[in-house]
């Protein structure tokens, strides 16, 4: 697919196109004719370039500005793509399998410490081990951290937007991947035999690349697409697919 930007007007209280649009625009493919599900569509940047790829897209987000907001972008875009306000497969429309679902889920931790130790990166080799830390005291590595949490306290700033007060769309929970393991919960009952899943998250979810594996080992295969280093994160996009079927 070409990761080029549809033409996106973004009303209040909708996420905006940002790096994590465009790591998903370049990491997912869509053929014609495939059935696409965008999962949390925001301003509909991925359903509308999904559709632009001869996608038949339906796009879902719990947000009525969002849902509204798709709908005028697909309309100036000249794509059709059907528009549903749902909580995750919550809406009836959903209810089948797709060949491809999208989903750029909220993936910011909100509790003091992420699971994620500032500047290292879980390499999908290593042991898994407790990266927990604790909280934060004066003394040694302090400034160090401090550093880190004043960085986390900005990039939720920049996530969060002007005008964008709906903490939905960037608060993943606890430690980022409570919506994100609502969703691996039920994905494989949507997922269409030889489809596959485009998943992105950060390195402050869920304890980076190693604790999203653990939550999808048991579930779907999976194998890294995409990858972009930011300021103080990286961003990362995993496609999933069922163990018995490789991707289309």
């Amino acid at each position: 697919m070409l990761p080029t930007r549809p033409d996106i007007t973004v009303s209040p209280g909708v996420y905006p196109p940002s790096e994590d649009s465009d790591l998903l625009l370049l990491s997912m493919t869509v053929k014609p004719g495939e059935c696409v599900l965008d999962m949390g569509a925001g301003s509909g940047i991925l359903a509308i370039e999904a559709a632009r790829a001869g996608g038949v897209v339906t796009a879902a987000d719990i947000s009525q500005a969002a849902v509204e907001c798709t709908r005028e972008n697909a309309r100036n875009n000249g794509v059709e793509v059907k528009v549903v306000r749902s909580d995750l497969f919550s809406h009836p429309d959903l209810a089948g399998r797709f060949d491809v679902i999208l989903f750029n889920p909220p993936y910011l931790p909100t509790e003091e410490w992420s699971t994620a130790r500032p500047g290292r990166e879980a390499d999908a080799g290593e042991p898994l081990d407790d990266r927990r830390e604790p909280p934060m005291r004066r003394g040694e590595g302090y400034g160090e951290r401090k550093r880190h949490e004043d960085g986390r306290a900005r990039n939720r700033e920049a996530h969060r937007g002007p005008g964008l007060d709906d903490d939905r769309v960037w608060d993943g929970g606890g430690d980022g991947s409570e919506v994100m393991e609502r969703f691996l919960r039920v994905v494989p009952e949507h997922l269409g035999e030889g489809g596959r899943c485009y998943l992105l998250f950060s390195s402050l979810t869920g304890g980076g690349p190693r604790g999203i594996q653990e939550l999808i080992r048991d579930i779907l295969v999976f194998r890294l697409v995409g990858e972009m280093p930011l300021f103080f994160e990286r961003l990362y996009v995993y496609e999933l697919h069922h163990p018995a079927a490789p991707p289309g």
